[in-house]
């Protein structure tokens, strides 16, 4: 697969505090290594700025909460526990890996391009 430097933006785009929706699936990327190769991607979705039920107590001002897909889903179908569910939880003024859609696929696809880079 090919893809064209061009089209990309020359940085990541995360998500900005004001343009989160509430019940939106949003995806975290970050990388386990500093040639920033290998991705890891956790699929979320936004819960707002109120902690979840039992979540605990302490929480940071301007804080807002995510849950894992997985998790949220089986939430919804009433059939998983509290301790099955994995929350996440990010000030408002640093969502630097908290991203939409297409501006995950643009990180990894930049991920990609890297790879290429250094194989080449």
């Amino acid at each position: 697969m090919h893809f064209v430097r061009a089209d990309l933006k020359p940085y990541a785009q995360p998500v900005e505090a004001g343009d989160l929706q509430l019940g939106c699936v949003y995806y975290l990327v970050n990388f386990c290594d500093e040639a920033m190769k290998t991705p890891i991607i956790e699929t979320v979705v936004y819960l707002g700025t109120d902690p979840p039920a039992g979540y605990r107590e302490a929480v940071e001002a301007k804080a807002v909460f995510f849950q894992d897909h997985l998790s949220f889903s089986l939430t919804e179908d009433d059939s998983s526990s509290p301790e099955d569910q994995r929350f996440f939880e990010f000030q408002a003024n640093e969502l630097g890996n908290v991203f939409a859609f297409e501006d995950a696929l643009d990180v990894l696809i930049r991920c990609s391009l890297r790879i290429n880079d250094s194989e080449s």
